[in-house]
């Protein structure tokens, strides 16, 4: 039901047929049909791209949020961000949270990132470091997907640690949590470079990844230094020559030598000898008279 009227919200050819969609949305959202309300919701967030005034509908998604749960939960949530946050939505949501259905819990990690604009502190942060402690893994693995790209509390980032050293929820850890963060401590940073070394190359091309952004100063030379000895210790080029971009980001003048002696390295391949160039170009852009300027 919803699939058709996305469609023609969305296409481009025809003005009034896109007008006509989304007023079936809108009757949809206000029919009391729940068949036709959840398809309403579905419908309203698929079409969140197309232009136009989706303030007025908050009125008719609020109810269905407030309401049934579960999934109807969910999709109103999803439509209510679409509308436009208002003051209150955060309190709302997290006010509804002991909604015990699996949809919802499955859902609610990444509704939170979205109404608390990424940051999983206070109350947000105390309701997601509970779906953090969750016995089933699977509604864990959806919690760590959820904050991708958050900024947590210490209380959250301490969890997403003790995860990433489960083998059981280690990658989920790595690859949803620790590496994506905004803001990486110096313990989520240590973890990081572990990771380097994992025999899974998921966790270790992830959290390379991961040490790209975020970087406190005063971790970057440890990042840098880190970057070199997996340079060393690796032999294919897609690792070596994005571990010397970081060395670029991260490095300064006690890198150049090192990176000096790659370039210039007549058996290194040509992209790995183009990558310490550029790195070592990248440390003397950011200080000033370092030699070689």
């Amino acid at each position: 039901m919803a699939r058709p009227w996305i469609e023609d919200a969305l296409q481009i050819r025809d003005a009034a047929k896109r007008t006509a969609a989304i007023e079936r949305i809108r009757q949809a959202l206000a029919s009391g049909d729940p068949v036709r309300e959840f398809a309403g919701l579905i419908a309203f967030t698929g079409s969140a791209k197309a232009n136009f005034d989706k303030a007025p509908f908050r009125d008719l998604i609020l109810p269905l949020a407030k309401g049934t749960g579960g999934a109807v939960r969910v999709k109103a949530f999803y439509a209510l961000f679409n509308a436009g946050m208002q003051d209150g939505d955060l309190d709302l949501l997290l006010g509804l949270a002991d909604d015990p259905s699996a949809e919802f819990r499955s859902g609610l990690s990444h509704l939170i990132f979205l109404f608390s604009k990424g940051e999983i502190t206070g109350p947000a942060g105390d309701r997601v470091l509970a779906l953090l402690r969750q016995d089933d893994r699977a509604l864990v693995r959806h919690a760590l997907g959820g904050i991708w790209g958050a900024r947590v509390s210490p209380a959250v980032e301490e969890r997403v640690l003790a995860l990433a050293k489960d083998p059981a929820t280690r990658r989920d850890a790595v690859y949803f949590g620790l590496s994506t963060f905004r803001d990486k401590s110096a313990a989520v940073v240590e973890a990081l470079i572990d990771a380097l070394g994992d025999p899974d190359s998921n966790n270790s091309w992830r959290a390379l990844w991961g040490l790209g952004h975020g970087i406190p100063r005063e971790n970057e030379g440890a990042v840098a230094d880190a970057m070199l000895r997996l340079f060393d210790a690796r032999g294919d080029s897609g690792t070596r020559t994005e571990a010397l971009r970081n060395v670029g980001r991260y490095g300064s003048s006690v890198h150049l030598d090192a990176l000096g002696a790659i370039a210039s390295n007549a058996l290194a391949p040509a992209d790995v000898r183009s990558a310490a160039g550029a790195a070592a170009e990248s440390i003397r852009r950011r200080a000033p008279g370092v030699p070689g300027r």
